[in-house]
């Protein structure tokens, strides 16, 4: 019942349960087998159709599983290589971003005028504006020439406006990028 219920854990407790009573019983070594499959356990799938193919060899049900759960394996042990590749090229890209804007020694300040951050808080107010940003307030990039790309926010309260450019060369002057956001003068 639980294995039709989708309870595979409890489904593969009663299929061992079974087989102490009646050891080498075909029906309990197969829902074994599929509980172990619908939990991703491939590795286990793989050791109930083993033992089950030693008891009959031509059990169908048992070989397509074995199969089934040796690709599954693969493909999840493939997926997880793909994984921990992005997490240790992510980790590498942060770390030469972080390298770079220490390297240019670009400081950061607190709200209060001429308070410098100390490191520790230097340190998190960088991983947070590098890295914890949403993607709709713009993000940094450091291209691969070692070039950062910063979003450039252009504020004007007394007008009640704002201009916002995604993509800022560091080494194009500001007043060329005012050339291009005033090329068509405003009504104030």
């Amino acid at each position: 019942a639980n294995f039709h219920l989708g309870n595979n854990r409890t489904a593969l407790n009663d299929a061992i349960a079974a087989l102490k009573h009646k050891p080498g019983h075909m029906k309990a070594i197969i829902r074994a087998a599929l509980a172990c499959f619908d939990m991703e356990k491939y590795e286990e799938c793989v050791t109930w159709c083993e033992t089950g193919l030693k008891i009959d060899a031509k059990e169908q049900k048992l070989i397509t599983y074995k199969k089934k759960a040796a690709h599954q394996k693969k493909q999840k042990d493939r997926d997880e290589r793909k994984q921990n590749m992005k997490k240790f090229n992510d980790l590498q890209k942060r770390k030469k971003m972080m390298d770079a804007v220490k390297e240019r020694a670009v400081t950061f300040y607190s709200k209060e005028p001429e308070e410098e951050l100390d490191s520790t808080e230097h340190e998190a107010a960088l991983e947070h504006l590098l890295f914890k940003r949403s993607p709709r307030s713009g993000t940094i990039t450091l291209d691969e020439n070692n070039v950062f790309h910063w979003p450039l926010y252009l504020l004007y309260p007394e007008y009640n406006q704002s201009d916002f450019i995604e993509d800022c060369h560091e080494d194009v002057r500001l007043s060329d990028q005012l050339e291009v956001v005033f090329s068509e003068t405003p009504d104030w």
